[in-house]
């Protein structure tokens, strides 16, 4: 598997990528960034608008990630 962590200019922000087997992937922040939106809600926001982008063609979850998210919400619901 090849893999290569690259910076790319958007919008004439420079945004963290990887490469990994002709995909590319970037992270929610970095996306966030490079369309001018101060956090990650905003993406947020319109993934939940549009849940087709919820679709493996679009978007997944990494492990590392779903495993904080989990510890969030559980954290989150003891409060």
């Amino acid at each position: 598997m090849e893999e290569n962590r690259d910076l790319i200019e958007f919008n004439g922000t420079q945004v963290k990528v990887l490469i990994k087997n002709n995909t590319i992937e970037i992270e929610m922040s970095e996306l966030a960034k490079a369309i001018g939106f101060e956090d990650v809600r905003g993406v947020h926001n319109i993934v939940d608008r549009n849940p087709e982008l919820k679709n493996k063609e679009f978007s997944y979850l990494k492990k590392e990630k779903k495993e904080f998210l989990q510890k969030m919400a559980y954290m989150k619901s003891q409060c």
